[in-house]
């Protein structure tokens, strides 16, 4: 059970996704009541061509919590409230982000304690006052009573298990006799309808997922929003609707009256038109498909998005592109340049891309910035706007392989949208050798430089750059597929005029491929994690290893390992994967960030930080 992906998981998406996979029997499993939906479920259903009906019962259960809709606990089964996360611009984070981890929960408060259960921990003592700081989700007040059980536990379910979500109340008072309720989200095994009691393991019965949430007040709380639908779900949804057979309508028998004529009459007018509507529906919905990521065999994108998809754009962000393209010169219509390489191909017909492209003309170099293995930074100017140009070394341009990378870091940075990672111009080229990509000039450099011409720089200072880079790193981990950065460290992360962190160089991230094993291009060894130097499978938590690395930078104004003079690059990668060696903080550095560092070098990457949890204590320590 501890190696379960759901132990601290509140993705029920892909836990529904892989039942619905594995073909876990459900015919014994609870039926929801569409009665009681709101109109959006259906809108969404209708975008993709599709009715509840339609749906798997795993699927809808997956759709329901991906929407933020969850069941009251009071025996009905149309009884749903709106679950509202932490506000990330216009909308919450996604449902996939909201669980606390064991970490958090007890960094919540002094006095919490957990209880250890066989395979899964729960939660013991808690201040539900020092709880509601710390959670990611907030759900309407209602009239459920106590339900004397647990507001915080680890999924304690086997992997077979069908959750059922609903929402339990936990009544509390304050030593002043103020009430305080957490409202919690119990995933209990759908063959349960009530909790295990407060205090004490499950008996003879499986331990369910417990997500603790404030009371929202909507007229109050602008901290609280409507999650983000997740890719994820989107995906099944044009999935199931690509796959679903279609049924012919049944016709009846006619009857044979006075009245048969113009019933013929009427019947083929409507016949007429029902085929025009039924023409329009099939033209938009292949309008819609072409317009979404396609899906390669296992239902995720493939790592070269295909033309004319971006699956990871902000849904704000086609308002500022055509605001970016109406203030530059436009290009002819693209040339294609024929290779021998289907993704150069594929890259120039790509028609966001296509419209992300600038004339070459348009650019401007006036001063080499910096110079590394596979490319080089210049200083140069776009529509009359300072700003960096990346290009290939001219050793390489001839190599087909370097140009594929290239490109797929362009459309990498093409896709992000954040205040934490450098904002993407455009690219340009007129021969494909000659290809380069524009990005925003930040003129305080890399945060390495920075820390060694600042060496009196403050700790609130240093932890607006380290929550910033977590904030950047929990955004492309919460991408699905997941993007891994792979070469984090100080020297890839700039310091913009307003001394943030915004992350740089993805020239060796990559989507996340469920069955592949990425060793790669990875980064420099003294920031890589063990698992990567050891050759292993690895995630995003690898990136997590390197944070813990930059934490040190942040600490020592200097690159791990730098006391160990003449020791050479595979000593210390012996000594990191073999014998535990990690970067030395100085004595001064703060034991809340040298415990958040520890956490984040662990040796195991399940005991690792997300970026997730990093932001949010940092958050909580610093009162932000």
């Amino acid at each position: 059970m501890a190696d379960s992906p759901w132990l601290e998981s509140s993705n029920f998406v892909a836990r529904f996704h892989a039942l619905q996979k594995a073909d876990v029997h459900t015919s014994g499993i609870s039926l929801l009541d569409a009665t009681g939906l709101p109109q959006k479920v259906s809108d969404r259903l209708n975008a993709v061509n599709l009715t509840w009906a339609n749906l798997p019962i795993l699927a809808q259960r997956a759709l329901l919590w991906d929407m933020g809709l969850v069941l009251l606990n009071d025996g009905s089964s149309k009884t749903f409230e709106q679950v509202y996360t932490t506000c990330d611009g216009a909308t919450g984070i996604s449902m996939v982000n909201i669980m606390l981890s064991k970490f958090e929960f007890l960094a919540s408060d002094p006095t919490a304690t957990i209880l250890q259960c066989t395979d899964h921990a729960r939660q013991q003592i808690a201040t539900a006052a020092s709880l509601v700081n710390v959670v990611k989700c907030a759900i309407p007040n209602n009239t459920l009573a106590n339900s004397f059980s647990s507001m915080w536990a680890q999924d304690g379910s086997n992997n077979s298990a069908v959750p059922s979500l609903r929402i339990l109340a936990h009544r509390w008072s304050n030593a002043d006799g103020t009430p305080v309720d957490i409202m919690a989200i119990h995933a209990l095994p759908d063959a349960y309808s009530d909790e295990s009691s407060y205090g004490s393991c499950p008996q003879g019965r499986q331990g369910s997922l417990i997500v603790p949430c404030k009371v929202h007040d909507q007229n109050q709380s602008t901290s609280m929003c409507i999650p983000a639908p997740s890719l994820e779900m989107t995906q099944w949804l044009t999935e199931i609707s690509q796959t679903r057979p279609v049924v012919a309508s049944t016709t009846s028998t006619p009857t044979t009256n006075s009245n048969s004529s113009s019933s013929t009459t009427v019947g083929i007018v409507l016949g007429v038109v029902g085929g025009v509507l039924l023409l329009a529906g099939v033209f938009w919905f292949f309008w819609r498909r072409r317009r979404r990521p396609r899906l390669n065999k296992s239902g995720l994108e493939t790592i070269y998005l295909p033309p004319g998809t971006n699956a990871h754009r902000r849904h704000d962000s086609t308002i500022q592109d055509a605001a970016i393209l109406q203030s530059i010169p436009q290009s002819l219509p693209p040339k294609i340049l024929q290779t021998d390489s289907r993704k150069l191909n594929d890259f120039q017909r790509d028609s966001y891309l296509t419209s992300r492209r600038v004339p070459y003309s348009a650019v401007a170099s006036t001063r080499l910035l910096s110079k590394g293995a596979y490319g080089e930074v210049w200083l140069g100017t776009f529509n009359g706007e300072t700003v960096a140009i990346k290009k290939i070394l001219d050793s390489l341009r001839s190599d087909e392989t370097e140009l594929e990378c290239f490109a797929d870091e362009i459309r990498l940075m093409a896709s992000f949208h954040h205040p934490h990672i450098v904002a993407f111009k455009g690219f340009a080229w007129n021969t494909l050798p000659n290809m380069c990509c524009i990005v925003e000039f930040m003129r305080n450099g890399d945060l390495g430089s920075y820390l060694v011409a600042e060496p009196k720089l403050n700790w609130d200072a240093k932890l607006v750059l380290a929550v910033g880079i977590a904030r950047a790193l929990a955004y492309l981990h919460a991408l699905t597929p997941k993007i891994i950065h792979r070469d984090l460290k100080a020297k890839n992360v700039l310091v913009s005029d307003d001394f943030q962190a915004k992350l740089s160089d993805f020239g060796i991230s990559r989507i996340r491929s469920n069955n592949e094993t990425m060793t790669a291009g990875v980064g420099t060894v003294y920031w890589t994690a063990p698992e990567v130097l050891n050759g292993d499978r690895y995630s995003e938590l690898a990136d997590m290893y390197s944070f813990g690395c930059v934490l040190n930078e942040l600490d020592t104004h200097d690159i791990p390992y730098a006391g160990m003079k003449g020791v050479t690059p595979m000593t210390v990668v012996q000594g990191v994967t073999v014998q535990g060696l990690r970067p030395a903080f100085k004595a001064t550095c703060p034991k809340l960030v040298k415990d958040l560092a520890d956490q984040c070098l662990a040796a195991n990457p399940k005991d690792r930080l997300t970026a997730a949890q990093v932001v949010n204590l940092i958050e909580l320590w610093k009162g932000w």
